[in-house]
């Protein structure tokens, strides 16, 4: 019973974070960019959404539901390092377009 409202608590709290993520995401490039962001954060967000699923499940069946959450942790962890190492300045020092300035 208590994994059930950890899940459950888990996937409320990420439904909320993520609206919040898009927001922030497209606050911290120029409008020009702004697709581009979204678009790269999204995309991100379902590479991630698939590896921990399948990460998940793979420990999860090999050595229970103990050992899947603790896997669960650390990619989470590895893709938010993974996330600090991105250069800030990748989509900010792009050549301007002139159409949309």
């Amino acid at each position: 019973m208590r994994s059930y409202v950890a899940a459950l608590t888990a996937g409320a709290g990420l439904g909320l974070l993520s609206p919040a993520l898009t927001v922030v995401v497209q606050n911290s490039v120029p409008v020009a960019r702004m697709g581009s962001a979204t678009t790269s954060q999204q995309f991100i967000r379902q590479i991630g959404a698939a590896l921990g699923v399948s990460a998940f499940v793979l420990a999860a069946t090999v050595g229970g539901f103990r050992l899947g959450l603790l896997l669960m942790i650390a990619v989470s962890s590895g893709t938010f390092a993974c996330v600090l190492a991105l250069p800030a300045h990748s989509l900010h020092d792009a050549h301007p377009i002139d159409a949309l300035e």
